[in-house]
């Protein structure tokens, strides 16, 4: 699963501008892939080609192994680093730090895969909240909440300038 950056789908009158270019932006590069996938991410799932992950997840029941969750998580950043390189512009502009959520039964963590030049390292393992008590469901929902605003700022700005001629 994944959070994805909310753009749309379809470009009409009322787009706003800065999303219209942005999605035009995208949809050109996609559609001119030298490697053949015709997709922004690392998946061709319809909803999210043109809609760049933000934030990668991945479930696993109580009795689930948390080492192969991580090893999951890893491999799809992995390979959102090597599609996105695929798009790169400017040398001069790194690639995000990206949030992670592992959700374990009803255990949420979050971590941060970073690029560090040498590699990528997954990094701050946390946990966020859970679905157990409502204190901790309250604590689940700000987390939640401060990654959606995180997503639609900075992580919306980070995506322009990869994107765009400014």
């Amino acid at each position: 699963m994944a959070i994805t950056l909310r753009l749309p789908g379809r470009l009409s009158d009322t787009t706003p501008p800065a999303d219209a270019r942005l999605v035009e932006a995208i949809r050109s590069a996609v559609n001119e892939p030298a490697d053949g996938l015709e997709s922004v991410n690392y998946t061709m799932y319809e909803p999210v080609r043109f809609a760049p992950v933000a934030i990668s997840i991945e479930t696993k029941t109580p009795a689930g192994d948390d080492e192969a969750a991580k090893v999951q998580l890893g491999v799809w950043v992995a390979a959102w680093h090597h599609r996105l390189e695929a798009f790169r512009r400017y040398e001069r502009i790194k690639i995000v730090t990206l949030p992670l959520l592992l959700i374990t039964g009803h255990h949420w963590k979050l971590f941060f895969a970073c690029d560090r030049g040498w590699g990528i390292e997954i990094v701050h393992e946390m946990a966020i909240g859970d679905t157990q008590t409502l204190l901790a469901m309250y604590r689940l929902v700000a987390v939640l909440r401060a990654l959606g605003r995180w997503v639609e700022s900075s992580y919306r700005k980070w995506i322009e300038e990869w994107f765009l001629d400014e």
